[in-house]
């Protein structure tokens, strides 16, 4: 099957997965370019803010490091560090004297002179996430493939007996209980299959005949066919099938009623059917644009204080607040003072360690360490995320409602009674016998008198997963925003979210 014979819920299904190992790549990728490749060059002092020590080696840690101890040139302090050391030789018998690049504002970051790290080191932890962030999306993809060769296969199937119910704690997908076609009422099915597209078979108590190719058992690939409909499978079969047989005799699985093209009206607006969504988004900016304006006067005042700020050697004596401040200890004109340093992690600067920090100019109990520097990316990054996410449904929901539009235009129409859903927000369409075909999810409440049935027009093709199009008393466009459900009830909260 060509990809423009494929159905698009199959495409769908087939597709949905491909963005975990995209994400896997960015993300992976952003790291070794970030990290490893930098981290792969010889370590040489080439910064203004790195100093070159002798240290001597006194033991090798159970972690593989070497803890090197060494007067650190700006607080003229005698530090024991972790180093890390790549290079086996470079490093040295305990005893022996190894050559270090540290840090100016931070006495316990230090490394060795010439040391480098194999870009490749991490390459094989990439490699496994990326593999297994693939095997979904080759997974379905594979049985996808599987499927649509045993749709295509000559070989003989089974005659039976269907019917389709709402999947338990999924909003968009149903599932195909397979009876024999002489099973009494209430025998439980040969298996049951996740189905992506029903063929227009009512769900829940409509049970019809079906051919069905491959292996009706529990786990087994099982293709099945309803007049000329496939009613795709979304993988193998269920290993439990306990859904009785319903009552009643073998139906064929017809479509909808035909009806009329509603007049040409405005269609459903953007404003009516996100709305929500919309309001979600704006609140979200507004939130990231007060926090962008808090953060850029923020790091207004800690230049100030990076550059008038007086410089001196503080000692740490205690860690404050929620592990976010750093008490130290200074000498001021033979006078021992003390001032707090805010940290994004205080327990990361060992109590008697000194190290060089500035105070604020217009309050000396206030102070910068120079080795953390105020970070304007990190709490801007943060509140992003939802507004992010805000946007990312905002753009989900405008793609099913434009989805939605394109069926109103093109059909077809059929003519099918509403009524009011278990969910709130949510309609239940029927046939004009009363039978179930699909759920609709609406900005408006819609209901006849007493909560009877209302007659509407239905386009596109009524089956849970597909988009819609639905017009009510005297051709009015109702906004509706995601594909028809499966009207049934969610056991899961989660469940209405993975559209």
């Amino acid at each position: 099957m060509t990809r423009r014979e494929r159905p698009p819920a199959v495409a769908r299904h087939r597709n949905t997965a491909l963005w975990l190992p995209v994400a896997a790549l960015a993300l992976f990728g952003w790291s070794f370019v970030t990290e490893d490749l930098p981290a792969s060059r010889p370590e040489r002092v080439d910064r203004p803010d790195e100093v070159a020590v002798d240290g001597r080696v006194v033991e090798e840690t159970t972690g593989g490091a070497l803890e090197v101890r060494y007067t650190h040139p700006v607080t003229e302090q005698e530090v024991t560090a972790e180093v890390y050391v790549w290079d086996a030789d470079l490093a040295p018998a305990p005893g022996g004297t190894i050559r270090l690049v540290a840090d100016r504002d931070d006495p316990l970051a230090a490394s060795a002179a010439g040391d480098v790290m194999p870009w490749h080191t991490n390459a094989a932890v990439y490699l496994a996430w990326l593999a297994g962030t693939t095997l979904p999306a080759l997974t379905r993809r594979y049985g996808v493939w599987r499927s649509e060769r045993l749709a295509a296969a000559l070989s003989p199937g089974f005659a039976m007996a269907g019917a389709v119910t709402p999947s338990p704690g999924r909003r968009f997908r149903c599932d195909l209980h397979l009876y024999p076609l002489d099973a009494p009422e209430h025998a439980l099915p040969v298996c049951t299959v996740p189905v992506l597209t029903t063929g227009g078979a009512r769900l829940a108590d409509h049970v019809f005949g079906v051919q069905a190719k491959g292996f009706p058992r529990p786990l087994g690939r099982v293709v099945a066919r309803s007049g000329e409909t496939i009613l795709w499978p979304a993988g193998r079969a269920s290993r439990r099938a306990v859904h009785p047989r319903p009552a009643g005799p073998v139906r064929p699985a017809d479509r909808l009623a035909a009806g009329e093209r509603p007049a040409p009206r405005r269609p459903s607006g953007v404003v009516p059917a996100l709305g929500p969504e919309l309001a979600a988004l704006a609140a979200c900016v507004a939130v990231l644009a007060i926090t962008v304006v808090t953060t850029l006067v923020n790091r207004a005042d800690a230049q100030v204080v990076a550059t008038q700020g007086r410089p001196v050697v503080g000692e740490v004596v205690a860690h404050e607040g929620a592990d976010d401040t750093v008490v130290l200890r200074y000498e001021d004109d033979g006078a021992t003072r003390v001032t707090r340093a805010p940290a994004d992690f205080a327990g990361d600067y060992p109590k008697g360690t000194r190290y060089p920090l500035r105070l604020d100019p217009d309050d000396p109990a206030r102070a910068r360490l120079d080795a953390e520097p105020y970070d304007a990316v990190e709490p801007v990054a943060w509140v992003a995320l939802p507004a992010f996410a805000a946007a990312g449904l905002v753009a989900t929901r405008w793609r099913s409602w434009r989805r939605n539009r394109a069926v109103a235009a093109e059909g077809p129409w059929w003519a099918a009674l509403a009524r009011v859903g278990e969910r709130s927000g949510e309609i239940v369409v029927s046939d004009l016998d009363g039978g179930v075909v699909c759920g609709v999810m609406l900005r408006r409440r819609l209901s006849g008198p007493g909560g009877e049935p209302v007659p509407v027009v239905v386009a596109g093709h009524p089956e849970p997963g597909a988009p819609v199009a639905v017009w009510g008393a005297g051709g009015r466009a109702l906004p509706v925003v995601l594909p028809a459900t499966n009207a049934g009830s969610y056991t899961r909260t989660w469940g209405r979210w993975r559209r």
